[in-house]
């Protein structure tokens, strides 16, 4: 049964990765923190957008948000920090080693 729920948790987690816009975003705060404004204006899209994503991956614990002032900062949350960090480096070494 603990297998079933780890399973279920790892498809939940790369479900999530899937959306091209969302991996971007996610990407992009590998930098640190932005606030929407700032992510929008990186993925060439309103803020409306930003913010429907933000909230799905808010609600996922991929982010957290810092409030200063009246602006929302957001940044990676560490446990998705390490499996971007980890899967971006073995994509770019198996693509590497495609030109090879």
């Amino acid at each position: 049964m603990n297998v079933d729920v780890n399973i279920y948790k790892l498809s939940d987690l790369y479900k999530n990765l899937s959306d091209y816009n969302r991996l971007k975003l996610l990407l992009l705060l590998l930098d640190g923190e932005k606030d929407s404004n700032e992510i929008a204006d990186y993925l060439d899209v309103t803020r409306a957008i930003v913010v429907h994503q933000l909230m799905i991956l808010k609600e996922a614990k991929f982010i957290g948000v810092n409030r200063i002032d009246k602006k929302n900062y957001y940044f990676l949350q560490p446990h998705i920090l390490r499996v971007l960090k980890n899967d971006y480096s073995v994509v770019k070494k198996f693509k590497d080693k495609k030109k090879i």
